[in-house]
């Protein structure tokens, strides 16, 4: 419920000496000032629930790593989530640019669903495997299909580096260099392969 203290200053009238309200917005409600309104409306964009591709509910408290990756997500695609916003009891400021002042939610909006190739397992064991080393970021990507099942970081400086890091791929890539190697005929399978500067 909404609840709040007012005051209505009543004065005597200069040449009738008769009581007079001394009318002031705020006695109806202390955050208005002239030309406000109290309104109901539409809050002002349904809440956005990203979703992982097991309809469990991803959020930045579960998996820190996401926090980020989830907020752009929603900025992207959050008009295409759904969703209904709820209803709110607002001053309507008309003389200024402020947007309205919510002062009471009088029904709760139902949250869109953004879903995701995320898997909360996987993104589970991603988030416990990077805290257990300094500077460590993880994806882990479904190789038939190319879809992120998990994203995570670990970093002082908050970077995405799972995204974003440009680092070299390690020995790891050696197997797919040696493969197109063979399969473009530059070399056989027990031949040298030539090794130019770059």
């Amino acid at each position: 419920p909404l609840s709040y203290a007012s005051r209505l200053t009543v004065v005597r009238g200069e040449t009738t000496g008769r009581a007079l309200v001394d009318w002031d917005p705020s006695v109806v409600h202390p955050n208005l000032k002239d030309g406000d309104t109290l309104v109901t409306a539409e809050s002002a964009t349904p809440q956005i629930q990203a979703v992982g591709r097991d309809g469990a509910v991803l959020s930045k408290e579960k998996y820190p790593s996401l926090g980020p990756i989830l907020a752009k997500l929603r900025e992207k695609y959050g008009d295409q989530a759904g969703g209904t916003p709820g209803v709110e009891l607002a001053v309507r400021h008309t003389t200024t640019e402020a947007p309205d002042t919510p002062l009471l939610t009088l029904t709760e909006g139902r949250p869109g669903k953004l879903r995701t190739t995320l898997s909360a397992s996987v993104q589970a064991a991603a988030e416990k495997a990077v805290k257990r080393y300094g500077e460590s970021s993880v994806v882990a990507v479904k190789p038939s299909t190319g879809e992120v099942l998990a994203v995570a970081n670990h970093r002082e400086d908050g970077f995405n580096a799972a995204f974003q890091g440009t680092v070299a791929p390690g020995s790891t890539m050696k197997i797919i260099t040696a493969a197109m190697l063979i399969d473009n005929g530059v070399t056989s399978m027990n031949g040298p392969a030539p090794c130019p500067e770059t």
